[in-house]
Parts: C-alpha cells; sequence; structure tokens
C-alpha cells in the first residue's frame, strides 16, 4: 500500500506572511531492529547506532561508525549513550606516550595515573583542577568551558577561524571567511553546547527539560504545566536546525552560522500552537516571540528541506523560512510539535 501525504508551510516575520505546499510519499512496512527510546545510542561492533522513528517505527539506525577514523565504540549505558574514544594501547612501560614521555598522557608510561587531570590541556586556554575527583577547567578571560565534560576552553564570543577548534572530536569545524564565523557542523545526535558554536555535545545535553515561568498549557489540553520535556522530534528538529545553519552557503547574503540556542518556554508555545492547528485542521500564525515558522505533513528532514530548498525561499534578507532560519538578529529558538497520535507532523518553530 502506498500512501500519500501533504505538506505545507507558513511563515511569519514581524507580520508578514508566506506559505508554500509540497507533496511527499513513503511505503508502509513493518518494523525491524526495533529499540525502545528515541534519540538513546548503542554500539554495533564499531558501529554507533541512534534509536531514531522511521515512518512510525522506533529502529536502530547506523549513526557513525567510530573504525573510520581508527576510534573504538563504548556504550554509556547508564544513560544510553554510546561515543567513539581512542583504543588504548596495551599498559607496557616500553610503549611511550603519543605526546612524549612527560606529557601526563594517560596512554603509555603514565597509564596508571590517579590524576583526573593527567592528559587535560584545557585547548591551551586554561588550568584544569580538581574538585571533588573530577578534572575541571578554568578558563582564561575571553574564554569558556565547552566540550561534552566540559574539558575545552573556546573564545566565548565565537571565532573567525579553526585553529585549535576540535569540535569535541564530534564534528568539522567550518570557516566563513565573508561572514568572519567559524562554526562546527556537528555529526549526528550532536549540536553546539552554547552560542559561540565551537563544540559538540550530545543533543540530550541542550535540547532539555526545564521549568515554565510563567506556567503554561504546552499540549493545550487544558491543564497548565510547570515543566516542559521536548518530544524526540523536536530535538531531532533542533539539531537539523543548527547544523543547517553551520553549514549552508549564503552565497554572498547576510546570513549567520552560529547556532540558535534552546528556548524552553517559547518550546513550550510552540507545541502548543502546533496542537491548535492540528485540532482546526490548518496552519495559522499566533503567539509568537519575533519569527515564527509553521509546517505540517512530514518529518524533521522533510520539512528542512522545504524550509531552506523550497520553490519561493530566497536568501536573507528577504521574506522566507529560509531567511528566519538563517537570521542573523536571531539567538534562540523554541520547536513544538503535536504530541502523537497524530497523522501528520505539525510543527512550530518559534525565532527569538
Amino acid at each position: 500500500m502506498r500512501r500519500t501525504y501533504t505538506a505545507a508551510l507558513l511563515m511569519v516575520f514581524t507580520g508578514w506572511t508566506l506559505a508554500l505546499a509540497a507533496c511527499s510519499s513513503d511505503d508502509s512496512h513493518s518494523c525491524s531492529d526495533t529499540c525502545d527510546k528515541a534519540d538513546t545510542y548503542r554500539c554495533s561492533g564499531s558501529m554507533i547506532q541512534k534509536c531514531v522513528m522511521n515512518d512510525g517505527c522506533l529502529t536502530w539506525t547506523d549513526d557513525h561508525d567510530c573504525s573510520s577514523d581508527g576510534r573504538q565504540c563504548v556504550e554509556k549505558p547508564e544513560n544510553m549513550t554510546a561515543s567513539c574514544v581512542s583504543a588504548q594501547p596495551a599498559n607496557n612501560s616500553n610503549n611511550g606516550s603519543n605526546n612524549g614521555s612527560n606529557n601526563g598522557s594517560n596512554n603509555g608510561s603514565n597509564n596508571n595515573s590517579t590524576d583526573p587531570c593527567s592528559g587535560v590541556d584545557c585547548s591551551g586556554h586554561g588550568t584544569c583542577s580538581v574538585q571533588g575527583n573530577q578534572a575541571v577547567c578554568s578558563c582564561e578571560s575571553g574564554y569558556t568551558s565547552a566540550g561534552p565534560e566540559g574539558l575545552e576552553c573556546v573564545p566565548a564570543g565565537g571565532a573567525s577561524s579553526c585553529d585549535g577548534i576540535t569540535c569535541s572530536g564530534h564534528g568539522t569545524c567550518q570557516e566563513w571567511p565573508n561572514e568572519g564565523e567559524a562554526v562546527c557542523i556537528c555529526d549526528s545526535g550532536y549540536t553546539p553546547s552554547g552560542p559561540h558554536g565551537l563544540d559538540c555535545v550530545p543533543t540530550s545535553v541542550v535540547c532539555i527539560s526545564g521549568p515554565l515561568n510563567p506556567p503554561y498549557d504546552a499540549d493545550d489540553d487544558g491543564q497548565t504545566e510547570t515543566e516542559f520535556t521536548p518530544q524526540s522530534e523536536e530535538c531531532e528538529m533542533y539539531e537539523l536546525l543548527n547544523r543547517t545553519r553551520a553549514s549552508h552557503d549564503p552565497e554572498g547574503a547576510p546570513e549567520c552560522h552560529r547556532p540558535l540556542m534552546w528556548n524552553v518556554q517559547w518550546a513550550a508555545h510552540g507545541r502548543n500552537h502546533s496542537v491548535k492547528m492540528k485540532d482546526q485542521g490548518g496552519l495559522f500564525h499566533d503567539d509568537y516571540p519575533y519569527g515564527q515558522n509553521c509546517a505540517y505533513g512530514c518529518g524533521p528532514d522533510c520539512e528542512m528541506d522545504m524550509y531552506m530548498n523550497g520553490s519561493d525561499e530566497p536568501h536573507c534578507p528577504d521574506l522566507s523560512h529560509h531567511c528566519n532560519i538563517m537570521r542573523c538578529s536571531f539567538s534562540e529558538v523554541g520547536i513544538g510539535y503535536a504530541p502523537p497520535p497524530s497523522d501528520r507532523y505539525w510543527n512550530t518553530q518559534n525565532f527569538l
């Protein structure tokens, strides 16, 4: 059986609106290699696999092959994540160190070191100290801690050069000379931790639950909530949005690449608006800060492609969904999907 969906988009910025429509289709199929919770990870040999929603099924999908750069996959069952780590050499006093015998590396002759700061250089812009048996980087003035464990020091205001930027080993640094920006294009499952855009941490670290102040009826069910917890589609779209900003070529247009930060309050408003659109059966604009994109009909990947590459989607400064995503004046975004069950994806992006 073949199912056909109609997808539509609607956009607003300072009172102007724009709409377009497109179509996509898929084939129904039975679920295989299923998993229990979206946005969790496991190892399959050297491959990191991610639990994602595919056509109504939660399935394990290949995400990144650690062996492609000589690393191995290690699971962390306590928080259902997996990461690529450097393969450790055998504990042999004659092995030497990757960086010399006196650099305090955990490899080679210093394998048995119990100093948590061993091998931590804070990106050359900070000092490592031990607090509660954990390594902590105190960064120089003008730098801020970054990375999954906070052990990198990157320019707090962003950078124009990729020199010294590792993207935490989970992305690729891209320089945009015309815009004077260097940003990390993060791997799947990762996004920058701050507006500097110079590290890559698990998306679940940034797209997080948070208190609602004031309390708000995020699900439009008559019940006021004091906390908002994002769904997998909301975090997937957030990750896609920042990867798009980092990687999209503006072709000389006044567009920016650094990431937008997650706004819990406006994500709750976005979900409420998406539920209202679903219940009323159509797209409309309401309850937004400075800009809003709305869509229904297909998942995050499809919607992002239409936002950026659909007909009549010009670069900034022209009015478009594309420009809302790439606009330099925005610094935060809240993303909300109507909760399942639903015959279509109903999505709202609130920009501020």
